[in-house]
């Protein structure tokens, strides 16, 4: 009979397998902060790329030809702003405003996920410059040349009615810097969380850069912030970190805030160790991925709704875990154990049985997260929650029962990098000031039987503390390059305010420190025979003492770049690409500090 069972299931389980078609996640555009500083105060704040020039950055923007035509324009016409004739303080702002429609497109989100550009119509363009061309030509100042009307779109297009947006006075990003102090409040509104981002952005433009990933369901923003320098971005990790994925629990999104506005204050005044990791870093900080959990905690006062997730804030709108909400790509590896099948160890694709067109209206967030993921090749990741305090490594599902299967003897379920987890964990917990400490982390009042994790070190395997399917951190494992963990930072879900300053410092130590962690191991480039990047080129690590493979391949970026975290010890590494001669290096990892370079060039396979 057990046999017969195990039959069975093998069936429906390879039938499951099968259905593992990759299903292209919902493609969803980003919506940019604006720093253009000549535009900024003329039309929406919110900017679209690539523009009609096919520029992909504001620095492109800012170092065009256009932009230095639109910069001469406006010199040229300086004195029309307080001219007595009304229609020269008329035509220069209207041209100035459509340049900058042009430039900066206006952004909108259409739905939770999908952003488009609003230009202005071609017959506004074409009735103010039949209308300023006279007053221009009797000036001697020519029409902007990069402006022909009848490059713009004609739908979703702005409109006059639309297109006179009044004028915002432009605040001085010096006005800001007091801003940049760190102040140890709730940040109990989106608005106030938008502020402080944008805040950042003004004081620090060279270095910060405010988008949005997507909408929640009750159409809060997602917005993201990257502190990093535009120069050099080779070989530079990008890192991500999350807060607020539950709604109720604040600490995460208010040390995320904070942490924006210490680093930028580091970058002004030119602290050596915060110049140093925004240089050789891509950080990027979603402060919160819940926003409507949030509003509802905030309502509720932090009170947990009777243990009820929805009223508490734990869940979004649509009473759904944010971190329950992801592919459970993990069961696919499980089953290529039990079942001792040959199954890809890397980039698993999402199954049709995600239902990704449902996912996006019942949870926008995660999905847009997940598309956010794929957008960038983020290398190290943390989410941070509250609960407890400890920090946790995948995997997080635990391994099936089976009929017919040897149950196991441990709840713990390792990666092939469990090695690395480990070190990135216990760096976290050794630099916050309790977390490790078997006399300052006692277990919270609401822990499981035997749950103490300041005699753990403060770190635990995911599985082995409870079970989590679909969660955001085995998702990012199997799926991508980047490695996350979940930091569980207080016992308290809603941090009392009295509170937030002590939690920052248990906190920032172990922040910076994680997050230079992406510099551990090996980085560097593949490329051809004729020194072009190789993309999809497939790092593979051995232990050298053993010849133990790591059984989790990555994969190079569009620009052949890879970054490999790794902990001390000799390794043999492989370069390999369909119709490529793999190479083979052997490398030795003697310390964290900095990552070994180890660049690859594969010759194309002779026929």
């Amino acid at each position: 009979m057990g046999s017969l069972k195990s039959s069975i299931l093998l069936a429906v389980l390879s039938t499951w397998v099968a259905s593992a078609v990759t299903v292209e996640p919902i493609v969803g555009n980003e919506c940019e902060y604006s720093k253009i500083t000549i535009c900024r105060d003329l039309v929406s704040r919110w900017v679209f790329l690539p523009n009609l020039f096919q520029h992909t950055s504001q620095t492109e923007i800012s170092q065009s030809k256009q932009h230095t035509t639109l910069v001469r324009f406006s010199i040229l016409t300086q004195s029309w702003s307080t001219d007595k004739r009304k229609i020269k303080r008329n035509c220069k702002m209207e041209i100035e405003r459509l340049a900058c429609s042009v430039l900066t497109p206006k952004c909108k989100f259409s739905d939770p996920l999908q952003s488009f550009a609003s230009f202005p119509c071609p017959s506004l363009c074409k009735s103010i410059r039949q209308r300023c061309e006279p007053v221009l030509f009797r000036n001697n100042v020519k029409w902007p040349s990069f402006l022909p009307c009848e490059r713009t779109p004609r739908s979703k297009c702005l409109r006059k009615r639309r297109f006179q947006v009044p004028k915002l006075p432009r605040k001085s990003s010096h006005s800001h810097r007091n801003r940049m102090r760190l102040h140890h409040r709730h940040h109990d509104s989106h608005a106030k969380l938008r502020k402080s981002l944008k805040q950042v952005v003004e004081v620090c433009p060279d270095v910060a850069r405010l988008y949005k990933i997507g909408k929640s369901v009750e159409d809060r923003s997602l917005l993201v912030l990257e502190l990093s320098t535009h120069q050099g971005q080779e070989l530079r990790p990008a890192v991500k970190l999350i807060g607020n994925i539950h709604g109720d629990e604040v600490l995460g999104r208010e040390l995320l805030i904070n942490l924006a506005k210490y680093l930028c204050h580091g970058w002004y005044t030119r602290n050596s160790e915060i110049v140093r990791l925004i240089q050789s870093t891509r950080l990027h900080i979603l402060a919160s991925m819940n926003p409507d959990g949030h509003a509802r905690a905030v309502k509720n006062n932090g009170t947990n709704g009777g243990y009820d997730m929805f009223l508490s804030g734990r869940t979004n709108t649509n009473h759904r875990d944010l971190n329950r909400a992801f592919p459970d790509l993990t069961s696919y590896i499980y089953y290529y154990a039990i079942y001792n099948l040959e199954g890809p160890n890397n980039h698993l694709s999402i199954p049709m049985s995600y239902q990704m067109e449902k996912k996006k209206l019942m949870v926008p967030e995660s999905v847009a997260v997940l598309n956010w993921i794929k957008r960038y090749p983020f290398v190290l990741s943390a989410q941070l929650h509250g609960g407890a305090v400890v920090a946790n490594y995948p995997y997080d599902l635990r391994f099936p029962v089976l009929p017919g299967v040897q149950p196991r003897n441990s709840n713990y379920v390792a990666t092939p990098d469990d090695e690395v987890f480990r070190y990135l964990t216990s760096t976290y917990a050794k630099k916050h000031r309790t977390m490790s400490d078997p006399t300052l982390n006692v277990p919270c009042d609401d822990a499981y039987p035997d749950e103490d994790f300041g005699k753990t070190g403060g770190v635990t395997n995911g599985a082995d503390w409870y079970s989590v399917r679909g969660g955001m951190q085995d998702f990012n494992y199997l799926h991508t390059n980047c490695f996350e963990i979940t930091l569980e930072l207080g016992c308290n879900k809603y941090t009392k305010e009295e509170d937030l300053e002590r939690e920052w410092d248990n906190n920032i130590g172990a922040l910076l420190a994680y997050i230079d962690t992406a510099h551990t191991g090996i980085k560097g480039m593949v490329f051809d025979g004729k020194q072009r990047p190789i993309e999809n080129a497939i790092i593979n690590v051995k232990r050298a003492r053993n010849m133990a493979e790591i059984k989790h391949d990555i994969t190079t970026t569009v620009r052949g770049e890879y970054w490999r975290i790794l902990t001390i010890g000799e390794y043999i590494v492989t370069a390999s690409k369909q119709g490529y001669e793999e190479v083979e290096k052997r490398v030795s990892i003697t310390n964290h500090e900095e990552p070994l370079i180890v660049n690859f060039l594969l010759q194309r396979r002779l026929r």
